[in-house]
């Protein structure tokens, strides 16, 4: 695990020692070493640069592909999210208000409604959905979102 993520240098390393950015990859190698049966991650990609944050996803996935591990992971990254999951739910006032393949979830409604911003979705080259932020709509903010 230390090898799949470039950690193998820092094996002698104690983690106070190592960088926010290191440390999330130690805490996900140990996750996936121990070998669960469910995955609970919570912003794994958090503190890593865009290189470590496909290296991280394309891991869970391989990982959850050969072992059958179930993975449920909160992300903000919409279109990393859709990029690796098979199904995505979203979540607004603390209630599940889509749920599906994240082609069919994520609209432009559904982010305006959800988010309170203007965005376009389309369909990158290897067919996954691409959400591209355009402007924040402060009439259609939603209220739970603590600005309102």
């Amino acid at each position: 695990m230390l090898e799949r993520f470039g950690l193998a240098p820092l094996q002698g390393r104690t983690l106070d020692a190592v960088s926010g950015g290191q440390r999330q990859l130690v805490y996900l190698a140990q996750a996936l070493f121990r070998e669960t049966e469910v995955l609970l991650l919570d912003e794994p990609t958090a503190a890593l640069d865009l290189r470590h944050q496909l290296v991280v996803l394309e891991a869970v996935r391989a990982h959850a592909a050969a072992s059958g591990t179930m993975v449920v992971m909160a992300m903000h990254d919409l279109t990393l999210a859709a990029q690796f999951a098979d199904r995505i739910a979203c979540l607004c006032r603390r209630r599940i208000v889509a749920d599906g393949r994240p082609e069919a979830v994520l609209t432009p409604g559904l982010l305006r409604r959800i988010y309170g911003i203007e965005a376009e979705v389309l369909t990158g080259a290897t067919g996954s959905a691409r959400v591209i932020p355009v402007r924040a709509s402060v009439e259609s903010l939603p209220a739970a979102s603590g600005w309102a």
